[in-house]
């Protein structure tokens, strides 16, 4: 090989390089620009995305709120029904029980069958008065 053709080689050589590294930036510049315009696009679409979400959170937190205090009135019905229970279960531990009612009217059929007893021994006692009174009227008329 001579001279000549070793620096035609190497010029065949460096031209591809060139040619290889033209490309290259050729490809960068056009992959630059392509990424800018989709980072552009894309940038768009998440600020656009973002501002959804801020409507979103606005809506969820407004939400919230409202189902706090509707959790607040329950929790307050709750705690008035808890006071009310307990004043009627006081309640009705101090009502009689059945068994209390029947011992109260076996304790009634008692006094009936006293007071009868007691009507009985007083009509002689009655009768008795009526017989005084009758006797001091006849005694009072005749002075």
């Amino acid at each position: 090989m001579t001279l000549v053709d070793l620096i035609s080689q190497a010029n065949s050589i460096f031209g591809f390089a060139v040619l290889l590294v033209t490309t290259a930036a050729g490809l960068v510049i056009w992959i630059r620009k392509s990424m800018k315009a989709v980072a552009t696009e894309v940038s768009k679409a998440v600020l656009a995305s973002m501002a959804a979400m801020d409507v979103r959170i606005d809506v969820v937190e407004a939400a919230s709120t409202d189902q706090t205090k509707k959790l607040e009135t329950v929790e307050r019905a709750v705690a008035n029904l808890g006071a009310r229970m307990q004043t009627a279960e006081t309640t009705i531990s101090a009502l009689p029980t059945s068994k209390d009612i029947h011992q109260l009217a076996l304790a009634m059929t008692r006094i009936e069958g006293d007071i009868g007893k007691l009507d009985e021994r007083l009509k002689p006692i009655g009768a008795i008065a009526t017989r005084l009174q009758e006797f001091q009227l006849e005694n009072g008329a005749q002075k």
